[in-house]
Order: structure tokens, then C-alpha cells, then sequence
């Protein structure tokens, strides 16, 4: 029978010759543990960015809007300059990400980019915080807050 298991002196036994007692299962545990909090940082920062980005998408306006705002969801469609200093970046990622995700207007396509960007700048605050040493709580009520 394949996977048998017998009981012998305190330790189980499998046909496998894996031997199970108290110490192996603690050392497997502790291994475990040291690989959560090794990847506590990664784990912490996914989960920000998740309620981060749910926030966003319920508050992100769907459609065009004015002054400031409507020069930034225009621009990027048509690689214009936004201001004096034109913001090159923004309006060469944002016409490439609006021209990639074909959902909505290009003006909620700018929305959603930047709602993405914020969310990946408050999982990258909880992780450069969580590196530098902060508190796990700290952390988070710092990147929440932005």
C-alpha cells in the first residue's frame, strides 16, 4: 500500500521512510515562520495595494472634467504640453496606457492609470518602510493615509 504509515517509539514512519516526530515537525514549523516573516514585506505591501486600489477605483471620476484636470486627460491623447514644464512622462506613458487598455474614454483611462500609480506608490511606501525597520502598523497608517 503506497503512503503507509506506522507508529514506532514516539515517531511515525511512512513506507516513504519520511520519519515524523516532534522536533522535525517544529523545525519544519519554524522554517515556516522565518519564510512569512521574510516575505512579511511583499505580503504587507500586495495588501495595500489592494485596498488602495479598491478605494481608487470607487472614487475615480468616469469621464472628463475641467481646468487642470481635463488638460491632464487630453493631453496624453494628443502629446501635447500640459504646462510650462510639459510633463514629458506623464503624456508619453499615459497615451502609451491609453492606448493599450481599451476601457472607457481616454479620459477614465487616465483616471485608472493614475488610480494604479498611487496604488503602486503607497505598496512601495509600506515596503521601503517595512525595510527601513517600521513598525508593521506605522507602516501601513503611513501609506494609508496617502
Amino acid at each position: 500500500m503506497k503512503g503507509s504509515l506506522s507508529f514506532v517509539a514516539g515517531t511515525f514512519t511512512t513506507s516513504a521512510t519520511r520519519v515524523w516526530n516532534s522536533r522535525t515537525l517544529i523545525e519544519e514549523g519554524q522554517q515556516a515562520w522565518r519564510l512569512i516573516v521574510a516575505r512579511r514585506a511583499a505580503i504587507t505591501a500586495a495588501i495595500v495595494f489592494v485596498v488602495a486600489m479598491i478605494i481608487y477605483l470607487q472614487t475615480l471620476l468616469p469621464g472628463p472634467e475641467f481646468f487642470d484636470t481635463a488638460e491632464y486627460q487630453v493631453a496624453p491623447y494628443v502629446l501635447g504640453n500640459m504646462h510650462q514644464t510639459g510633463y514629458p512622462l506623464h503624456a508619453v506613458v499615459g497615451k502609451i496606457f491609453g492606448t493599450l487598455v481599451p476601457i472607457g474614454s481616454f479620459a477614465y483611462r487616465m483616471n485608472l492609470m493614475s488610480a494604479l500609480f498611487l496604488a503602486t506608490t503607497t505598496a512601495l511606501m509600506v515596503f521601503l518602510s517595512l525595510r527601513y525597520r517600521v513598525s508593521p502598523a506605522i507602516a501601513l497608517a503611513f501609506a494609508l493615509s496617502f
